[in-house]
């Protein structure tokens, strides 16, 4: 059974170049994007601008894979999604419990690309594991009981995103000495996730 292990997963990270670090966690961001995509028009009451994740993550995508700067416009989006965090009941009344792992995730990619450390990188995997272990806690079992946390850990979505992130880890190790493959393999990772977005939080 897989566990989220963040001192194992921040070793792995640090032996790899900004980039990577950064496509890492692009691609648990791309799959709380769905949340995003899902809460888009149900969010103007809290005064989020969902409308500029899309860009963002695009420009960071750009970024981890061909190197390129982030510009002023999508640091300023940047800086909007990370304004001060909207409570935890106010997103719950608007039916989108996971938006701040999106954001997170998304700002945690970031400070990866930009070379801040590999415990951001970490973090965004962090936020996708949370959103899934949350997500699992309310929709399986009861709110009656304390649930066992390895019960939960044992779930397939649980295992499944655990799973993803190995995966993701492992392709980006394979390249990290090999500066030629960091674009290929960045754009692979992109169309993973892109592709899992969909299913993060169904069987």
């Amino acid at each position: 059974m897989l566990a989220f292990n963040e001192m194992k997963l921040n070793d792995a990270l640090c032996k790899m170049p900004s980039q990577l670090q950064a496509a890492f966690a692009l691609s648990c961001a791309q799959r709380l994007s769905e949340v995003v995509k899902n809460c888009r028009n149900r969010t103007t009451v809290l005064n989020i601008p969902l409308d500029r994740f899309d860009a963002v993550l695009e420009a960071l995508w750009e970024g981890a894979t061909n190197g390129s700067s982030i510009g002023s416009a999508i640091k300023h989006s940047i800086e909007l999604l990370s304004a001060e965090p909207v409570s935890e009941d106010a997103l719950e009344e608007a039916g989108c419990p996971y938006i701040e792992d999106a954001i997170s995730a998304l700002i945690y990619s970031f400070n990866a690309l930009n070379g801040a450390g590999e415990r951001y990188a970490c973090w965004a995997a962090m936020q996708a594991y949370a959103a899934i272990d949350d997500f699992v806690a309310r929709t399986y079992f009861s709110a009656d009981i304390v649930v066992d946390s390895d019960a939960l850990l044992r779930h397939e979505l649980t295992q499944r995103e655990l799973s993803r992130q190995l995966r993701d880890l492992g392709l980006l190790q394979k390249v990290a000495q090999r500066r030629d493959e960091w674009a290929a393999s960045c754009a692979q990772l992109r169309v993973l996730s892109s592709s899992e977005a969909g299913t993060l939080f169904s069987l």
